[in-house]
């Protein structure tokens, strides 16, 4: 009966619902001391510790561990007692008793040791040493020890603790980047966990550490929500010292917001669920909000009031810190003796493994011996068959480059034949367009288009005579090219060129004149016809070396501009696309790459919504 209540009990606990977990924990505590089943009470006394910690009952928390503990000494269970001194060391930290921290620290670090398990002793040691130095203020060398224990524990998969201890140590020292780049990393080291309900309650409770360092940086409104959010749930689930954290963070947001109001409201919440969870850190902290709150706000009687406070609760804490600063001068002992024991198992271990090693050795030589002269007599046979062999490879190889480069230069010669239709096309258009806009406009408009389109005919010209060039060169006369378009068409469209932030424009290289051929028809044949006024997006991004090219307009549709077409006298072909789709076809037999997908795109009513392209085009970095 006692061991569903126990399941029923820790699915509670792992999903933030302490007061369920407390109830069926001690319901299932009733059953088993009736047995005397001393390794189940052991882990229910456990679990139920930590769910009155949860709650903030941090007193009754403390008995509870404590019997635990004595139920694991029964059968001598020190992995279990050392998962229970420390919880006792937590917490007495969080009630601000520092010196029995260290106390059931140092205790915890001795029982690990017993296991023999050397990583996790100085993941443990490295946890604790650094929690220590951080409650002391000692905050870089907190830090260092953190470091440690997240090198270490990834040969066990659990860095999450060290990341939250880095996120809040850096919190601390007002270094908020680096804190918010570790909340970042715990946050990622969550995504294994494959119940729901557990993981969103542990993103929740990071989720509180990251809007501590969203209010150091004075980023109010993205804490906000999240706070209030965080405040509703950790209520339900009677969290007492989360909720205790999130009021005093919710007054932090309000004091720099300068809503004096919501920051005493919530100050004044926090206090009092502080007092009541006895918890002297939080009430210091209470204390020194409420003052800044006051003194902010001109009351300076309130403001010294509660100052005087915060200097009688700063002392209570800062004489057990300081108690806790003079023991730190043995932990250097404590932490050579701990390397001393570590290094002893190692050598022992170390010792077994060269016996090993030596056995090992011996039987490799003798088997050596015994199959080497079977080994240099078949060596002679093959090595006479691989002389055959590599010279007919070699003949082979030689005919396979011969004919490798006879291709190469057919594809080289093919491609500028294509270049060669390419240029004199695209200069065609833009004669036939500045001819039209000449007829149509005034002279300064008119010299302002020649200045850009002989700027646009020496960079066709020029990048035309390379089979490929940097990307920028081809944005930059895109861009004239659609400037120009855009001036002749009155601005019937605008235009968008967007690229991936990390790719480098000067480096890639792409052919020449592959992407204008599809913004031109883009152009003629959608946004044309149009009767408002249009939209060309153009997009790049790279992958797997093959550049992603992506044009849109929410022009009439092909199937409207096949229609048009039909009905109009105009002779406007799209060789453009003709010879650029030759053009990639041809790359693709080196590169393996798809050629160019066309979308029709419809809007929600069923009418036509224009038309995407999707070209990908093989690159060069050389």
């Amino acid at each position: 009966m006692g061991r569903p209540l126990f399941r029923l009990g820790i699915a509670h606990f792992h999903k933030g619902n302490y007061r369920e977990a407390e109830h069926f924990l001690r319901r299932a505590i009733a059953v088993e001391e009736k047995n005397n089943n001393a390794p189940m009470l052991a882990g229910l006394y456990s679990y139920l510790g930590q769910a009155l910690m949860n709650q903030g009952d941090f007193r009754q928390a403390i008995n509870m561990l404590k019997r635990s503990s004595a139920y694991s000494d029964t059968y001598n269970d020190i992995a279990g007692n050392s998962i229970q001194t420390a919880h006792l060391s937590q917490a007495y930290r969080s009630l601000g008793d520092y010196t029995q921290a260290f106390t059931y620290s140092q205790e915890t670090i001795d029982l690990v040791e017993k296991l023999q398990d050397t990583i996790r002793l100085m993941i443990c040691a490295n946890l604790i040493t650094g929690s220590l130095y951080k409650d002391a203020g000692e905050y870089v060398k907190a830090a260092g020890y953190f470091y440690r224990t997240v090198q270490n524990a990834y040969e066990l998969q659990i860095p999450t603790i060290a990341y939250k201890l880095l996120g809040q140590t850096y919190s601390l020292m007002k270094k908020y980047d680096s804190s918010l780049y570790f909340y970042q990393r715990l946050v990622k080291s969550r995504e294994y966990i494959e119940d729901l309900s557990i993981k969103k309650i542990e993103l929740l409770k990071d989720s509180i550490d990251i809007c501590e360092a969203f209010i150091g940086q004075q980023r109010y409104d993205e804490a906000l929500p999240f706070l209030a959010g965080a405040l509703t749930i950790f209520l339900q689930k009677n969290a007492r010292p989360e909720v205790t954290q999130v009021l005093l963070d919710l007054a932090r947001v309000y004091r720099g917001k300068n809503d004096p109001q919501h920051a005493l409201q919530y100050a004044y919440m926090g206090l009092a669920m502080a007092r009541e969870t006895e918890a002297r850190p939080f009430i210091r902290d209470g204390y020194e909000l409420l003052s800044a709150i006051y003194d902010r706000e001109n009351k300076t009687d309130s403001a010294y009031v509660y100052y005087r406070r915060f200097v009688a609760m700063e002392k209570t804490v800062i004489d057990d810190q300081f108690k806790q600063i003079l023991a730190l001068k043995d932990i250097k002992e404590a932490e050579e003796k701990n390397l001393a024991r570590i290094s002893s198992l190692s050598r022992e271990k170390k010792k077994q493994f060269n016996l090993f090693i030596a056995a090992v050795s011996v039987g490799l030589i003798l088997a050596f011996f015994i199959i080497r002269s079977m080994i240099l007599k078949r060596r002679k046979e093959q090595l006479q068959h691989l002389v055959a062999e590599a010279n007919a490879q070699l003949e082979q190889k030689r005919r396979s480059q011969q004919l490798s480069e006879l291709q190469k230069k057919a594809t080289e010669l093919e491609m500028q034949a294509l270049r060669s239709q390419m240029s004199p096309h695209f200069i065609f258009n833009s004669l036939n367009s500045i001819n039209r806009f000449i007829l149509q406009n005034n002279k300064a408009q008119a010299s302002e288009y020649l200045t850009k389109f002989s700027k646009l005919v020496r960079l066709i010209l020029q990048n035309s005579q390379s089979a490929f060039i940097p990307l920028e060169s081809e944005l930059e006369s895109l861009q004239l090219y659609l400037e120009l378009e855009a001036v002749r068409f009155d601005h019937h469209f605008e235009f968008v060129i967007s690229v991936e932030n990390d790719l480098d424009t000067s480096v890639l290289k792409v052919p020449p004149l592959i992407i204008q051929p599809f913004a031109e028809n883009a152009i003629w044949h959608g946004l044309m016809h149009k009767d408002e006024k249009g939209r060309l997006g153009i997009e790049l991004f790279l992958r797997s070396d093959v550049l992603f090219c992506l044009i849109t307009d929410d022009g009439v549709g092909r199937r409207k501009a096949a229609e048009l077409k039909s009905k109009s006298t105009a002779t406007h072909k799209s060789m453009g696309m003709q010879i650029t789709a030759s053009r990639i076809e041809m790359l693709q037999q080196n590169n393996n790459t798809d050629t160019i997908k066309i979308t029709d795109l419809v809007l929600p009513d069923g009418s036509p919504g224009g038309t995407e392209v999707l070209m990908k085009i093989p690159v060069r970095y050389d």
